[in-house]
């Protein structure tokens, strides 16, 4: 009986243990501009994500734009603890967007509201050599 009482111990902790490490999260972290004077878009907008319990390059975006328009689009832009989304826009344009994150599971994250609007003292100003 005590063995008994031990396995269902053990097989507890491993169940705990494992929901423990498929969750993942995902929060914003920063929006940069970058100029580069690149066509009637010049800037580009990098929105941060700071992710855990997962794999980033495994994640999957999903935006919502205005009109109803769902975009979902694979994890492009990653580090060891965070994921990229990137678009382009005008300067003194303001573009507002819905992102959450979806892991291969199909756990989303809660969705976050960007709102960017470059500005010239906002914007960081890439140089090209």
């Amino acid at each position: 009986m005590r063995h008994l009482y031990l396995y269902i111990i053990i097989l507890f902790s491993l169940t705990a243990g494992e929901s423990v490490a498929q969750k993942f999260s995902a929060r914003l972290d920063n929006i940069r501009y970058y100029y580069d004077d690149e066509g009637e878009f010049p800037v580009k907008v990098n929105v941060c994500f700071a992710v855990t319990g997962c794999k980033p390059r495994s994640l999957i975006f999903v935006a919502k734009y205005a009109e109803n328009i769902t975009y979902r689009a694979q994890v492009k832009n990653y580090d060891s603890s965070h994921v990229y989304y990137t678009f382009r826009t005008a300067m003194n344009m303001s573009t507002t967007i819905d992102l959450a994150l979806e892991d291969k599971n199909g756990i989303r994250s809660s969705f976050y509201t960007v709102t960017a609007l470059p500005t010239p003292e906002n914007v960081i100003k890439k140089t090209n050599q």
